[in-house]
């Protein structure tokens, strides 16, 4: 079925919200293939796809039809994609001070307990990294030791940056734990 685009647009235009369904129909293909070489995660490309189209239907008043509707739209998404991606990693930043700093409070915590000991004894943190798993130390020296970020690792992982973010929250809870029981084993005399 071929699509006459200009006569679909006259339509919405003159108050038919149906006919934008076949705007959508047409061009949710290369929305999605677009917001892929931004985002990863499947169910956030649903959320940017429709938000474009949102926006697209919002403003398609101010389509003057200078490019074919399929340009502007694309356009629209990529601006989404890139909001998206400005918005996480503002979000990622604040989420990684506070971590950082909830780790500081830790450490100043440790360190006021012990004065004279290092902060975090290497043996104690490589003995409880040797007793995790596998899976779990790799995420957590993707994330913490190069920066790879938590999009990119759920794009690799076939999962979302939240579910990530929650895996490195409890990775490093099960981390302190371990620590702090490496340390209380040493403080035990033999």
């Amino acid at each position: 079925m071929e699509f006459d685009e200009q006569a679909i647009i006259r339509r919405v235009r003159s108050g038919d919200k149906d006919a934008f369904g076949d705007l959508v129909r047409l061009y949710h293909a290369p929305v999605r293939v677009l917001l892929g070489r931004y985002v990863y995660d499947r169910n956030v490309r649903d959320d940017l796809s429709q938000e474009a189209f949102v926006r697209a239907f919002t403003k398609l008043s101010g389509y003057r039809g200078d490019s074919s509707f399929r340009t502007w739209l694309l356009g629209i998404a990529r601006n989404v994609a890139r909001e998206y991606l400005r918005r996480e990693a503002r979000r990622t930043k604040t989420m990684k001070t506070a971590v950082e700093s909830s780790l500081a409070d830790w450490r100043d915590e440790l360190a006021a307990r012990e004065p004279d000991t290092d902060v975090v004894p290497e043996a104690a943190l490589r003995t409880c990294l040797d007793k995790m798993a596998p899976q779990a130390r790799k995420l957590a020296w993707d994330f913490h030791g190069r920066g790879v970020s938590a999009d990119d690792i759920a794009g690799r992982l076939g999962t979302t940056a939240n579910a990530v973010r929650i895996k490195l929250f409890r990775i490093r809870k099960l981390l302190r734990q371990c620590i702090e029981s490496q340390l209380a084993q040493q403080e035990v005399p033999s």
